[in-house]
């Protein structure tokens, strides 16, 4: 069974290559000149258990004082929804003095109030649904959790969304990186000659490496055993899709989309997901030669081998955080939602 998967694997990632090259040979050439690129990031709250208190902030502070701006590039941060105001307000702050762009997108408890949890594509009353999450095994469940609070996790964070707004004020080039990204210098350097070289593609994706010995300014090898990030040209037609909320999908539907292989072609298909749109830019993606660094987020979470540990880490932070939103904005279906969650 394991070789099976393997060479199935193997053959799609072969198809997919040969349909990426075809699209590149019969694609337009690329603008002329050096792009104006934007390197905007996405900083939203530390949701415990998955991130470390302070966590959003420290690694904030890291990027503004210690990465590099190439010259023709802008930065671009989207404070995504945080829920102390004055927290945000004093992170803008910070940003601005360093001379980089900020978007805050403020946190509406009155919105977040209003956002039902929906439980109808379970089952016709609430308590069939509970019984029903019951039945399931603990993956399924989960997926299917954050499928049901989805209108709930849009007004919370809203991460795909707040993507692209991003791409929205972007230049030629956006390179949307999650908000504990960090790019040494030679990294720059390369993704710039990526984005001007031929072939001209649309979609630049970009391996990401978890930094393990604290070392900044060593060029990270281009591995590609994480979900990677993405750079999209004015002129891609691409963009993620806010239907998908945060922890189900978010990115990985639009690497889908793009027909970028990945695990999650093996991802199980759940029904109640909504399909995939068609893309003129399908296949239409270069792999970047250079990788970005991902900065801690949480104690005993960033080692290569902690992927289940992360999953249920941030599996726990989302059930938590909306229970406590739900109370602290007297949500009206605060006791349904909290029993969906607490499965």
């Amino acid at each position: 069974m394991v070789a099976w998967t393997s060479l199935r694997r193997h053959l799609r990632h072969a198809l997919h290559e040969s349909l990426r090259r075809r699209a590149l040979a019969m694609g337009p050439e690329g603008a002329v000149g050096t792009p104006t690129v934007t390197l905007a990031r996405i900083v939203g709250n530390d949701l415990s258990p998955r991130h470390a208190e302070g966590q959003a902030r420290r690694n904030l502070d890291v990027i503004l004082a210690k990465e590099p701006v190439p010259e023709g590039w802008d930065k671009l941060f989207i404070l995504n929804r945080w829920f102390d105001p004055a927290a945000a307000g004093d992170a803008a702050r910070a940003i601005r003095a360093a001379g980089h762009r900020v978007i805050d997108i403020p946190f509406d408890p009155a919105a977040y109030a209003k956002a039902k949890t929906d439980w109808h594509f379970l089952a016709p009353e609430p308590e069939c649904a509970v019984a029903r999450l019951a039945r399931l095994d603990r993956a399924r469940a989960d997926r299917a959790r954050l499928w049901a609070v989805r209108a709930k996790l849009a007004a919370a964070i809203g991460l795909n969304e707040a993507r692209n707004l991003a791409l929205a004020h972007g230049g030629d080039w956006t390179l949307v990186l999650d908000g504990g990204c960090f790019a040494p210098e030679a990294s720059l350097a390369a993704l710039r000659h990526d984005m001007a070289g031929p072939p001209f593609a649309p979609c630049l994706v970009v391996p990401m490496v978890r930094l393990d010995d604290g070392d900044l300014t060593r060029p990270p090898l281009p591995a590609w055993r994480e979900e990677p990030q993405i750079a999209l040209h004015r002129s891609a037609r691409l963009r993620f899709d806010p239907r998908f909320p945060y922890g189900l999908r978010d990115k990985t539907a639009l690497f889908t989309a793009m027909g970028l292989p990945g695990p999650w072609d093996d991802w199980a298909r759940d029904r109640f997901l909504p399909a995939q749109e068609p893309t003129p830019d399908r296949h239409r993606y270069k792999r970047a030669s250079a990788a970005v660094l991902r900065l801690p987020s949480a104690v005993g979470l960033e080692s290569a081998g902690a992927q289940p540990s992360r999953h249920r880490a941030r599996m726990a932070a989302i059930c938590a955080t909306l229970i406590h939103l739900d109370r602290v904005t007297a949500a009206p279906d605060a006791a349904l939602t909290r029993r969906l969650l607490d499965g």
